[in-house]
């Protein structure tokens, strides 16, 4: 294991109870000013109705990129984000070592390598300690919603992209545009967030034509990530959810544990507690 992966989980380990996580794994949109002449039904619309380009990023408890990916315009969620981002497609190439995982929003679906909160189901209703666990994961899980905070807050640019969307390249070039902010997130991380970084970018971005810059050859496809020395930390093994729901289980119940909570008088309550209600 390399030094600066063992750093990362320790540090998880202590700062929230989970042994062997890596970090903490979410999507967000970014909303585009003027509608796409292009294609417009393809891009999913924001909570204010905007067209959007999706994203989903892996980040450390610091709020560091470690993986990143966008540009997927039809993918309607998170998890087809996921499926197209390019982490599943080296999975026989580099692997989690042994119970590493990431800590994830409730859309993704539980495996082995990742440890979503857990959501109340006819199939699989959620129980005292359920929630309990939860509240503890989601308390980890602020770290991604911070690091999207922080993207957006640094970088002006990403509230509203204002590139034209007028051929498909363009939405590489809004891509290249969203990774180059990744990337110098990490660096104004690693050198004391300096503030005339987000002033430089965003006045590039503001004062310079917008069909002159960021030309690629590269298909909308294109796959980002590891943005940092991250040793290829996020490449995923195939597994089934059988194993996803016990590793779930397992963490629960060391979680709860060590945060001196009784799993069986927690059940307990929340059975009372729902009978008194009914």
């Amino acid at each position: 294991m390399g030094r600066e992966r063992a750093r990362v989980i320790k540090l998880h380990h202590e700062l929230f109870g989970l042994p062997e996580c890596i970090g903490f794994m979410n999507g967000s949109l970014f909303e585009i000013h003027q509608t796409p002449t292009w294609h417009s039904e393809l891009f999913w619309r924001s909570r204010k109705l905007k067209h959007s380009i999706p994203s989903m990023v892996i980040c450390d408890f610091n709020t560091r990129i470690l993986f990143g990916a966008t540009g997927h315009y039809d993918s309607a969620n998170d998890p087809g984000v996921l499926a197209k981002s390019g982490l599943l497609e080296h999975l026989h190439h580099a692997y989690f070592e042994g119970e590493q995982y990431v800590v994830a929003d409730p859309t993704y679906v539980k495996t082995k390598w990742c440890v979503p909160i857990g959501t109340n189901s006819e199939h699989e209703p959620l129980i005292g300690s359920d929630i309990k666990f939860n509240h503890l994961l989601s308390r980890a899980r602020v770290s991604i919603e911070n690091c999207f905070s922080a993207l957006k807050g640094k970088f002006g640019s990403l509230e509203e992209l204002r590139n034209r969307l007028r051929v498909e390249e363009d939405v590489d070039r809004h891509s290249r545009w969203i990774v180059t902010c990744f990337v110098l997130h990490n660096f104004c991380l690693q050198h004391d967030d300096p503030a005339f970084m987000a002033e430089i970018i965003d006045y590039f971005y503001r004062t310079h034509g917008r069909s002159d810059y960021f030309e690629t050859e590269e298909s909308t496809y294109s796959k980002y990530g590891n943005f940092g020395a991250t040793n290829g930390f996020f490449v995923v093994p195939n597994i089934s959810m059988s194993e996803g729901i016990e590793k779930w289980l397992a963490l629960k119940k060391y979680v709860l544990e060590i945060n001196n909570y009784d799993i069986e008088h927690l059940d307990a309550l929340y059975k009372n507690c729902n009978e008194e209600l009914n």
